[in-house]
């Protein structure tokens, strides 16, 4: 189905939605007021390996307890950056998420020996790849973004932040959820889980989840519906516990098939394409994405005298298979010899990848009681990791475009990469606290990391080289290999890495609902090996490129902030400034022996605030607000001799971010309640990749408006709700990209609306 389609259902949503948000404000007012006190939800967290109060902690996060995953329709991980401030999301839809915290992520280079810069953690377990993270967020208890580096405790390349998603554990009372809804462009979606006890000492669920969604376009070639989804899982949990001793086995499994993303045509420069309808595409090449995670972990902890002993076991896989490609031929370009309304000869880059990880993880750690003056957790992390990651490229044109330098056709074969990179890694840390008075606590801690890493890379080529030139004579980089036709090469290189991560901080508590406090943690993102080189030719330093390394990256954040509860905690506020520098920043670049690599090519700074609210109006309307202030700008970042990109602005890091959030909860006679929940972002310009001209990759500054109003029966067991996404049909673009001679933009979802019913036993 295609998005401009609006189904009736669509259209009836909507009217509802629009009518409710304008009587929303009437209610409230004449709301009645509850004698009785109520305040704000307190929200318990782990981020420093211990449970503690969100106030009580010392580092800037946002957290989303179940009811804010609920109301605010989050569906996958991708929704939290509208939620989040200086969070940001981007993707193409080709099963490999982009998370950017203050502006420091892995910018849409992907190697199998180079890690990301922000980490997602599920139920404690370390999960290394972005193509794993994407979980569908449902039965979760909580899910936390920490903002800046992590070093201490959560370990190597957490240099941007991290993501900490919690699962509802399983309790041994009889429970049962079903969630069944419909909506906009063929959606079709149903989640459910039962929990219970199955002996005195152990309980145990079990959750799935099925989202199914037609395609938002097409493409008029081919006639394939494009970013459709059918994504499903399962999750298993056994938790025993006999009052000393407690294990929790988790298995999990997802599946996820779509024909990926829309990307169309946005035009270079003054030039537009053809073809305008951003939903569109003309590739006329089959597309697919197919993505499979799953895993193991088990739990065990026990009560000793003087503390918490904590195993944490994890076995996790991932699989992705993609057939992605970009044409040219539909738009046009004015070179001399065409008008900007003919279309070019056929130009297309065809990439069919695979990439296939394996990774075991073991962390043993004591967590002393907190009895005393001095509180501390110390611990060890072991990480065995194998990735081996298969890229395929087919580039190809007539030849009869002026900008080639060969003439005739061109660009006829296959080349491919196949990348092995295995990691071996041990880490060990010790983080304390200790109270100097009753008012003033000092924290501090370290880490140590140490890993090696082996890369073995076997390329083959059978495709000739060709260079290309854009308007005006511009020359790019070669877009194929540049060793000779049908010569393969390969290349085994190994290095260990290591690095020491501190943090200090110091608080002080004036008052019992104020806490203020200085950071200052250090992270580091470890290095490894590029392994898609164009070839194996000698460096400067007599190496092949293919065995030549590049080092770590490392981050040192200042922070200054207050979490602070006010009125009888009806109003919470928390803000937190900081200053971050970024050093041997991993960066693709036009590397002087020719062809791209990542190498250390930059330095950065990020420096801004945020601020994470929520204000109860009265027992019946809450708000919630954040915002995010963010100027990260290279220090240092020259791709070559004529391309000097110091004091440019980081991809991925808009200046403001905005979200406002409102909850009014209005109770009737027979006890059920109706709640209608209204939410506004604000996500200012931003650049999307800094290996492009700037003007070529911006989008430009958007608002995104959501609404559903809901009504639960008055034993709670039953749940209606009507919601609307994007309802203000904003567009936008998750991702976009300079290919050959046009930006090439992957559209967000336009408006989308859809009903849905719960059904609770308990």
């Amino acid at each position: 189905m295609i998005h401009t389609k609006t189904s009736l259902l669509a259209q009836s949503v909507k009217a509802v939605l629009l009518t409710s948000i304008v009587g929303v404000s009437i209610q409230s007012i004449a709301a009645e007021e509850n004698p009785e006190v109520k305040g704000i939800e307190v929200i318990n967290i782990t981020a420093q390996k211990r449970v503690e109060n969100l106030q009580e902690v010392p580092m800037s996060m946002t957290v989303l307890s179940a009811a804010s995953i609920e109301k605010n329709q989050l569906s996958d991980i991708s929704d939290i950056a509208s939620v989040t401030p200086n969070f940001s999301f981007s993707t193409t839809g080709s099963g490999r998420p982009e998370f950017t915290i203050r502006g420091i992520g892995t910018s849409g280079v992907v190697r199998a020996g180079l890690d990301n810069a922000v980490i997602t953690f599920v139920d404690d377990v370390y999960i290394s790849r972005s193509s794993a993270s994407t979980f569908e967020l449902f039965d979760l208890d909580s899910i936390s973004v920490l903002r800046g580096p992590q070093g201490t405790l959560f370990g190597k390349n957490v240099v941007g932040g991290a993501v900490s998603i919690n699962t509802k554990k399983p309790t041994e009372d009889l429970e049962m959820k079903v969630k069944a809804g419909v909506g906009s462009e063929g959606l079709r979606t149903i989640q459910a889980y039962i929990n219970g006890g199955l002996t005195d000492e152990l309980a145990g669920k079990l959750t799935v989840s099925s989202n199914q969604r037609d395609g938002l376009g097409y493409d008029t070639v081919s006639g394939q519906e494009l970013a459709d989804r059918d994504s499903k899982s399962v999750r298993g949990q056994l938790l025993f516990d006999n009052g000393d001793f407690t294990t929790l086995f988790t298995a999990d499994y997802a599946r996820d098939k779509n024909n990926g993303q829309i990307i169309s045509e946005r035009g270079f420069g003054s030039v537009a394409p053809t073809d305008s309808d951003r939903f569109t595409s003309s590739h006329g090449i089959p597309q697919s994405v197919d993505s499979k995670i799953y895993g193991f972990s088990l739990k065990a902890e026990t009560e000793i005298s003087s503390g918490l002993l904590t195993s944490i076991s994890a076995i996790r896989k991932n699989s992705l298979a993609t057939v992605e490609s970009f044409t040219t031929e539909q738009f046009g370009i004015d070179n001399g010899n065409r008008t900007a309304t003919q279309k070019i000869p056929s130009l297309a880059d065809i990439f069919d990848n695979s990439e296939d990880s394996t990774q075991i993880t073991q962390e043993f750690r004591f967590t002393s009681n907190t009895d005393s003056d001095l509180a501390w957790v110390t611990g060890v992390f072991f990480i065995k990791e194998e990735i081996n990651r298969i890229e395929c490229e087919e580039v190809y044109t007539d030849g009869s475009q002026p900008g080639f330098v060969n003439g005739g056709e061109a660009g006829k074969g296959r080349p491919c990469w196949d990348n092995t990179n295995d990691t071996t890694g041990l880490a060990f840390f010790w983080d304390g606290s200790y109270d100097l008075t009753d008012s003033v606590k000092l924290r501090f801690g370290a880490r140590y990391t140490q890993e090696e890493k082996e890369n073995a890379i076997d390329a083959t080529n059978n495709e000739t080289q060709f260079e290309q030139y854009i308007v005006g004579g511009t020359e790019l980089p070669n877009i194929a290999p540049s060793w000779p036709l049908g010569a393969p090469y390969t290349a085994n290189a190994n290095k260990t890495f290591s690095g020491f991560t501190p943090r200090f901080v110091v608080e002080w508590t004036p008052a019992e609902d104020l806490l203020t406090y200085f950071n200052v943690s250090k992270g580091f993102k470890s290095g490894g090996f590029d392994g898609k080189v164009d070839n194996n030719g000698l460096t400067d330093e007599g190496i092949g490129k293919a065995e030549r390394p590049f080092n770590e990256e490392t981050a040192i954040n200042y922070e200054l902030g207050v979490k602070s509860e006010w009125l009888d905690n009806r109003l919470r506020l928390n803000v937190a400034a900081f200053n971050s520098d970024f050093t041997d920043m991993q960066r693709l670049i036009l590397i002087p022996e020719g062809g791209l690599a990542v190498v250390n090519a930059a330095s950065a700074t990020s420096k801004g605030f945020e601020l994470d609210g929520v204000a109860l109006l009265n027992d019946d309307w809450e708000l919630n607000f954040g915002y995010g202030f963010l100027r990260s700008t290279f220090d240092k970042f020259v791709i070559n001799a004529n391309d000097d990109r110091s004091g440019q602005v980081l991809p991925n890091a808009p200046k403001h971010k905005f979200n406002l959030g409102s909850t009014y909860t209005h109770t009737l006679e027979n006890n059920g309640t109706v709640t209608f929940y209204t939410s506004y972002s604000f996500t200012a310009s931003q650049h999307f990749n800094r290996a492009t001209p700037a003007s070529f990759e911006t989008q430009g500054a958007y608002n995104v408006y959501n609404a559903n109003i809901s009504y639960t029966t008055p034993d709670e067991d039953w749940k209606f709700t009507l919601w609307g996404k994007n309802i203000s049909d904003t567009e936008y673009n998750n991702k976009l990209g300079l290919f050959i001679e046009n930006t090439k933009e992957s559209p967000a979802d336009p408006a989308t609306y859809g009903v849905s019913v719960t059904y609770n036993y308990f």
